[in-house]
């Protein structure tokens, strides 16, 4: 069966693209769209910054459009900082503490909302800054990462992967970043040191950073990681250093895996919490990442890997199997 070669005559089709987001802005959103009403606020960052990516935004709007564009942005704006991510909830007079929680800032929203009033030339002079500064570092939680919205009682719901994180450094950077004058009424900061931490955990052996700690690395993910430490004007460490993970132990296996292998530990008598994954690299070498809580000396001791040279890139495993292919069968000892 013979090969298709890539194209070499690749256009970019670029009145098509202006003509599809100007359909999104002025008209009915694509069929595929208009069930997500309570995405408008992200719907509505892209379609701006697509417009504003193709050189056209403000050539193909009229400067009334854009203030009715902005407009709209502060209406979804929260009495209590952040922004919603749809007009919707908004409760006008009938809100009170018992229904709070069902109209909720949200954080994605806040951080498109802000980047969408830049992209629009708005000087940001009605955000509420000093309120949504001070609901920022309600959303962060011990570890570090970032909730998606308040809801009732004021937990902190939603994901915490580094899309949050970086959509609070982000929001954060707009409304304050270096600039020490806009810390106004003894606002608090979130808690940098922590995030960072959270972000450096989430950075895989391959250099690149997963949705959370021990995850596979993901180039979204990776890209928001990225952003949010240059957003905090922090650098991703080597990744020889240590960034709250104790160990990091490979096992090299020979091509046909068929007989144990010799593996060293820096724990002793540790317990394990996690077995990650076995990893299957270009010369079919396996690698076991094991990640515990308590260093100490250096011992020795032997992996059975029950796999094929012809496996998958990453092989996942969870800590019961894996336990099992350990000799002895635990870390303890």
């Amino acid at each position: 069966m013979e090969t298709q070669s890539p194209p070499t005559d690749l256009v970019f089709y670029k009145d098509k693209h202006i003509r599809y987001w100007l359909r999104c802005l002025k008209t009915l959103l694509p069929t595929d769209y208009t069930t997500n009403d309570s995405n408008r606020m992200t719907l509505s960052f892209f379609i701006l910054s697509a417009l504003d990516l193709l050189g056209i935004l403000h050539d193909r709007t009229t400067p009334d459009e854009r203030q009715n564009y902005i407009d709209w942005l502060y209406h979804c704006q929260h009495p209590s900082g952040g922004f919603r991510g749809f007009p919707a909830t908004d409760l006008g007079h009938l809100r009170s503490e018992k229904n709070a929680g069902w109209d909720p800032a949200n954080l994605p929203a806040t951080y498109f909302a802000l980047a969408a009033l830049v992209v629009l030339g708005d000087d940001l002079s009605r955000v509420r800054a000093p309120a949504c500064l001070r609901w920022l570092p309600k959303l962060q939680r011990p570890d570090g990462s970032f909730g998606e919205l308040l809801g009732a009682d004021g937990q902190i719901e939603g994901g915490r992967d580094l899309r949050f994180c970086y959509c609070a450094a982000g929001v954060r950077y707009v409304l304050q970043g270096g600039r020490e004058d806009q810390r106004q009424d003894e606002i608090t900061d979130i808690k940098i040191d922590q995030l960072v931490k959270y972000i450096h955990l989430s950075r895989t052996y391959d250099h690149g950073y997963s949705e959370a700690p021990y995850h596979e690395a993901h180039a979204g993910f990776t890209y928001c990681a990225l952003g949010a430490l240059s957003l905090l004007e922090q650098s991703s460490p080597p990744l020889t250093t240590s960034s709250g993970v104790a160990l990091r132990a490979v096992a090299n296996q020979s091509p046909t895996l068929s007989h144990p292998t010799e593996i060293e530990k820096t724990t002793k008598g540790a317990k394990m919490e996690r077995i990650f994954a076995i990893h299957m690299d270009v010369a079919q070498n396996a690698r076991l990442m094991i990640y515990t809580s308590n260093p100490g000396p250096v011992t020795t001791m032997r992996l059975s890997l029950p796999v094929q040279a012809r496996q998958p890139p990453m092989l996942p495993v969870s800590t019961a199997d894996a336990t099992k292919m350990l000799i002895p069968a635990t870390l303890s000892g």
